[in-house]
């Protein structure tokens, strides 16, 4: 893994990758070895999706680590060992950046913001009054 690993580095390194990124990078392609007991240029699409659940299942890691680890499979396979990448068969895990309030929750805001809308024009109106 000491050539891998080597190449891996200059890869980065000729990317401005940041050294935390480095760092992380490699040691998800340790880690993705060490997971199958063997070298990572051996392994491929069926190995990474089994990963990827063995990160899910048995690590319990969130979505955006999940997604920082692919990531570092998608560098290795693409930019270190220049193999093709298939999303549809290795997808980034999906997350939800936005939570939804429910329907009703949803009309009480509304109402409130344009109670407060309508309560500043009143006040404005109010100081603006010619005398």
């Amino acid at each position: 893994m000491t050539h891998l690993r080597n190449l891996m580095l200059e890869e980065l390194e000729r990317r401005n990758y940041s050294q935390s990124t480095a760092r992380a990078y490699l040691m998800t392609i340790k880690d993705f070895a060490r997971y199958f007991r063997q070298s990572p240029d051996a392994l491929g699409p069926e190995h990474i999706r089994q990963y990827q659940a063995y990160l899910f299942r048995e690590r319990k890691l969130a979505a955006n680590s999940i997604n920082q680890r692919v990531g570092a499979l998608r560098f290795f396979f693409i930019k270190t060992l220049k193999n093709t990448w298939s999303v549809d068969e290795t997808p980034y895990p999906w997350r939800s950046s936005m939570t939804c309030l429910p329907g009703n929750r949803i009309v009480r805001v509304i109402a409130l913001i344009l109670r407060l809308a309508l309560g500043a024009v009143f006040i404005y109106a109010a100081w603006t009054k010619p005398p």
